[in-house]
């Protein structure tokens, strides 16, 4: 699983836009300089924090800006935890062949009261690893001010699961 986190106004989602854009025409020539793969990869975008009228507006501008033709996304409106609602979230992944999933955002996807205990991430990653998919997940940032090193918000074991973690800035 990659993370990328940060701060509010950090272009978090836009990003994965962008990302997922990248793989499913594929955006060979994007402006980021991406190494894209030959063949499209179909993405499913889970999104714990908005609607589908937003995420598809962003897309829509970013496809208009950039001249690019008219992508389908795949999009899931969620609600409860990803381990929660993994059975229902495997045949939406299978009903439309996604080899990645974007999910926005990693706090609510991974509910639980406190998401400084182990418990929340151990069943997160848990449910995750059921998917069989590349993984991006969306997360926030840390508010420790003593060291002032952010982290991804809450256990540690957030990081520790991660493979590629990326901060925004």
């Amino acid at each position: 699983p990659t993370v990328i986190f940060g701060e509010k106004t950090t272009t978090k989602t836009t990003l994965a836009l962008v990302i997922a854009t990248c793989l499913a025409l594929p955006w060979t020539d994007n402006d980021l300089g991406f190494i894209v793969p030959q063949q499209p990869i179909s993405t499913l975008f889970c999104d714990w924090e908005g609607e589908s009228n937003i995420a598809l507006w962003n897309l829509k501008r970013l496809q208009n800006g950039m001249g690019l033709p008219a992508l389908k996304l795949n999009y899931r409106r969620c609600a409860l935890p990803l381990a929660d609602d993994i059975d229902q979230i495997q045949r939406h992944t299978a009903d439309c062949n996604a080899q990645v999933i974007i999910i926005d955002s990693l706090g609510a996807a991974a509910g639980g009261e406190d998401l400084q205990k182990s418990q929340p991430a151990l069943a997160f990653f848990s449910a995750l690893r059921r998917l069989k998919t590349t993984a991006l997940i969306i997360g926030q940032t840390s508010k420790d001010t003593e060291t002032k090193r952010k982290t991804i918000y809450g256990s540690t074991f957030f990081t520790y699961y991660s493979r590629n973690i990326f901060e925004l800035v």
